[in-house]
Parts: C-alpha cells; structure tokens; sequence
C-alpha cells in the first residue's frame, strides 16, 4: 500500500517540524524520549521441501509438512539515544 502525498500532507509536516524545533529550543522537549516507530506484518505461508526443492542426506531424514497462512509482525523503534527492537509477534 503506498500513499500519495499531496500538498496537506507537506504542511502537516512542516507543522511538525517547526513545532519539534521550538521545542527543542525552548528546551521543552527531550529528543530521547521520542521514539518514531514502525509495524509490520508479514506472511510466511509457503510449501516445506516441496516437490521442486530436493532434500539429499545420509543421515536422519525429518518429516516434512507444509506451513500454511503463518503470519509473523515486526515492530521496532528509533530514538535519539538508541534502536529498540526488533521484536518478533506471531
């Protein structure tokens, strides 16, 4: 999904910049305590050891089976001090 930027979207930005600076100036702010973080999820749903993978071994063979709609979230942090995560949520 991507969003398109238009010119609301340049003014709100601007808006928050110059309301970060001031604050920062005034010494109203701690940029460490901040944190700009992001999610996402992703889909893992795939065939183990399918038919076009081959599996060669001499040793113990594993069973093999099939993973099916397996989602798995990643979210993490930044800050000015320092990078939070990455934290894994099934």
């Amino acid at each position: 999904m991507v969003h398109k930027r238009d010119d609301t979207d340049r003014k709100a930005r601007l808006k928050f910049v110059h309301w970060y600076l001031h604050g920062l100036l005034d010494r109203e702010l701690d940029p460490t305590l901040i944190l700009f973080s992001d999610e996402r999820r992703f889909n893992l749903s795939a065939y183990l050891n399918s038919p076009n993978n081959g599996y060669c071994s001499t040793g113990y063979t594993l069973l093999i089976h099939e993973v099916r709609d397996v989602k798995v979230g990643v979210w993490c942090a930044v800050s000015a001090a320092r990078i939070i995560g990455l934290f894994f949520m099934v």
